[in-house]
């Protein structure tokens, strides 16, 4: 069990066409399948996190291509 993790996701929108968790290397399944994956990623941290442990999410806005 951990109590602390700081994590910066892989960013992607609406609108790209590479999977953002192949580190945009292979076509995308779209963004609700992103989200999905996303949403699996978080529930697997979940269950090694104690339960008083501290997650941090870095987000930014970031524009890729312009």
């Amino acid at each position: 069990m951990i109590d602390f993790s700081m994590i910066s996701p892989p960013y992607t929108s609406m609108d790209d066409q590479d999977d953002a968790l192949t580190d945009y290397r292979s076509k995308g399944r779209g963004y609700a399948a992103y989200l999905r994956d996303m949403r699996s990623v978080y529930a697997q941290l979940r269950s090694i996190m104690k339960p008083e442990g501290i997650v941090v999410l870095e987000i930014a806005n970031i524009k890729r291509n312009g």
